[in-house]
C-alpha cells in the first residue's frame, strides 16, 4: 500500500530501522540521501511501505518512480511508464530488484524483449548503461539506464498485436546465402587494398633502405680516412715530443745550478780565460763596455736636465778620454794574441760554413713558391711574425 512517506524521511535511520536490521538501515539511508539532489527530475515518486502486523518480507519496502520516456516506436495510446525499484532486506549483499509496472489493460509487455522478462523483471546487469559501474548500481544511474533502454525501444504494444510470422527455412538459407556472398566480396576487396597499400610502403621502404646503405658506404669511408688522418698525427706527435727538452735533463740542470748566487761576479766566474794575455783582452773589453754605458747616462742626464752642459762636457771628456786609451790597448792586445790553428777544415782545405737558420719570410716563401714576397711580409706584419698564423692564412689565400 501506498505511505504518505517522503525520500527524505526514508533518509532518518529512525524509520528505516522499523523494517530493516541496523546495519542494512543505515546503509540504506546513505544510499537513497545520495539520490536526493535529483529527485526533482523524478517528480512523483511514491514510497511503498507494509501496513502494520504484515508478516515480514524479503523486500520491506518499494519505490514507485514514473519514468517520462519519449520512444520513436511508441502505440498510439502510450501510457505513462511506472517501475517499482524493491529495496531488500540483505542490501547490498542481496540487489535491487526493479519491475515494470503495466497500468494500462489495453497494453501488454513486448515479447520477446531483450533485457525484460514477460513478468516486467527488468535486468539491470543487461543494461548497457550500467556496464562498468560498480554494485550497487546508484538509483540515479540505474533511472536513466532504464529511460535510454525504454527510449532505444518501447517496452509495451498493444494488446491486439502479433508478431510477424517467421521467414520459412529456405528463404532463410538464401538471405544468408546473399549476405555471406557479399560478405565475401566485401573482405576480398579489403584484402586486395590491404595487399597494394602493403606494396607501396613496401617499395618506399627498401628504396629509403637502398639510399641508406649508399650513405652508410660513405660514412665507413669517411670514418677510414680520418682514422688514417689521426694515426698520422699521432705518428706526428710522437716525432715532435722526441724535440721536446728533456725533464730530467732539465731538472738535473737546475740542481745543478742550485746554490749559486745570480750577481755579475758569479757571472764573470763563467767565462775563463785560458792564458794571461786573453784575460786582459777580456778586462779591456769589459772596459769599452762600461764606458759606453757611462756615456749613455751622461746623455740621459742632459735630457733630463739634471747635469750642465759645463759638467756634461768635462765628463765626457774624461770618459772619451780613457774609452780611446782603453780601445787602443785592446787592440794591442788582440794583435798580439796567436790565430787559432784547431779549426777544422774539409777535404779540400776550407773550412765548413755554419749553417744559417733562415728567417720567417724565407720559410714561407720556400712553402708557397707563388705567393708574392711583398704579401708575406705583410702577412708576417700583421701576425706580429707568428710563423704558424701565416702559414694558415697564407694556406687559405693560395690553397
Amino acid at each position: 500500500m501506498y505511505a504518505n512517506v517522503t525520500l527524505r524521511q526514508l533518509c532518518e535511520t529512525n524509520f528505516t530501522a522499523n523494517y530493516y536490521p541496523p546495519h542494512v538501515s543505515s546503509l540504506l539511508t546513505s544510499y537513497i540521501a545520495a539520490f536526493l539532489p535529483y529527485e526533482a527530475n523524478f517528480p512523483g515518486i511514491k514510497c511503498v511501505v507494509p501496513p502494520q502486523g504484515t508478516p515480514p518480507s524479503d523486500y520491506p519496502m518499494s519505490l514507485d518512480i514514473m519514468l517520462h520516456v519519449r520512444a520513436a516506436n511508441a502505440p498510439a495510446s502510450n501510457a505513462p511508464l511506472m517501475v517499482r525499484l524493491l529495496l531488500p532486506k540483505g542490501f547490498p549483499q542481496q540487489q535491487l530488484s526493479l519491475y515494470l509496472l503495466q497500468v494500462d489493460a489495453n497494453l501488454k509487455i513486448k515479447q520477446p524483449y531483450p533485457v525484460m522478462s514477460a513478468d516486467g523483471n527488468i535486468q539491470l546487469e543487461c543494461l548497457s548503461f550500467l556496464r562498468g559501474t560498480e554494485r550497487p548500481y546508484p538509483l540515479l544511474d540505474i533511472l536513466v539506464a532504464v529511460t535510454e533502454q525504454f527510449e532505444l525501444e518501447y517496452p509495451f504494444v498493444d494488446k491486439n498485436y502479433r508478431p510477424p510470422p517467421q521467414q520459412k527455412s529456405s528463404e532463410v538459407n538464401m538471405t544468408n546465402l546473399v549476405n555471406n556472398k557479399r560478405k565475401e566480396q566485401l573482405v576480398q576487396e579489403a584484402a586486395e587494398k590491404v595487399v597494394i597499400d602493403l606494396n607501396e610502403k613496401a617499395s618506399t621502404y627498401l628504396q629509403t633502405r637502398e639510399e641508406s646503405l649508399s650513405y652508410l658506404k660513405k660514412l665507413n669511408d669517411i670514418n677510414r680516412d680520418l682514422k688514417k688522418a689521426d694515426g698520422m698525427l699521432t705518428k706526428h706527435e710522437a716525432e715532435l715530443k722526441s724535440y721536446l727538452p728533456n725533464v730530467g735533463n732539465v731538472q738535473s740542470l737546475m740542481k745543478t745550478l742550485d746554490g749559486y748566487e745570480d750577481s755579475v761576479e758569479e757571472h764573470n766566474r763563467c767565462l775563463t780565460a785560458e792564458d794571461p794575455l786573453h784575460a786582459r783582452a777580456l778586462d779591456l773589453m769589459a772596459e769599452l763596455h762600461a764606458s759606453e754605458d757611462t756615456l749613455r747616462l751622461l746623455e740621459d742626464g742632459l735630457k733630463a736636465e739634471q747635469l750642465n752642459c759645463e759638467d756634461f762636457v768635462k765628463c765626457v771628456s774624461d770618459v772619451g778620454r780613457e774609452q780611446f786609451v782603453t780601445r787602443f790597448l785592446w787592440i794591442r792586445v788582440c794583435d798580439s794574441i796567436p790565430q787559432l790553428s784547431s779549426i777544422p777544415t774539409t777535404a779540400d782545405g776550407t773550412a765548413p760554413s755554419i749553417p744559417q737558420r733562415l728567417n720567417a719570410q724565407a720559410v714561407l716563401s720556400s712553402e708557397f713558391p707563388s705567393a708574392p714576397p711583398d704579401v708575406i711580409a705583410d702577412v708576417l706584419r700583421n701576425t706580429n711574425n707568428d710563423v704558424g698564423r701565416s702559414r694558415q692564412e697564407l694556406k687559405s689565400m693560395f690553397s
